[in-house]
Formats: C-alpha cells, sequence, structure tokens
C-alpha cells in the first residue's frame, strides 16, 4: 500500500521541473508539508500506521461481522 507522497518521492523529479520539493508537490498533487516534512523523513502515511496497529486480521473481522446475522438468525438479538 502506498500513497501519493511516497508514490511521488520514489517517482523523483521531472526532467525540465524545477529541482525543488515545491514543485513536484505542484506536479503530482500532493501537500508540500506532506511530501517535503513528513514523507521525505520518514513519517509513515495513516494507512500504513493504522495496519501496523491492527490487532484483527482480515479473516477474524469478517468472523466477528457475522456474528449479528447468526444472533438475528436464532432471535437472540
Amino acid at each position: 500500500m502506498s500513497d501519493r507522497a511516497s508514490e511521488a518521492l520514489e517517482e523523483g523529479f521531472l526532467l525540465g521541473e524545477p529541482q525543488t520539493y515545491n514543485a513536484l508537490s505542484s506536479v503530482k498533487m500532493v501537500s508540500l508539508s506532506t511530501l517535503h516534512y513528513h514523507r521525505a523523513n520518514g513519517r509513515r502515511s495513516k494507512e500504513q500506521k493504522a495496519k501496523s496497529q491492527q490487532c484483527l486480521t482480515p479473516l477474524e473481522e469478517k468472523a466477528l461481522t457475522g456474528i449479528p446475522k447468526v444472533l438475528k438468525q436464532y432471535s437472540l438479538a
């Protein structure tokens, strides 16, 4: 999973464009502060952070979302 700011840094600067974060943020439509201050200095995206903090696996999440259906089926909810 990669966000636009990380992708912009990976692709780098375009030929013929100024070699600045400001120019890169304009071309890639990414906030300058996100691009320059956060991603360039190693801060993870919100998506990456959330994924690393996830406690349940996708299979466990799916199992939990099915519980209300089972309870309703047996009139327990």
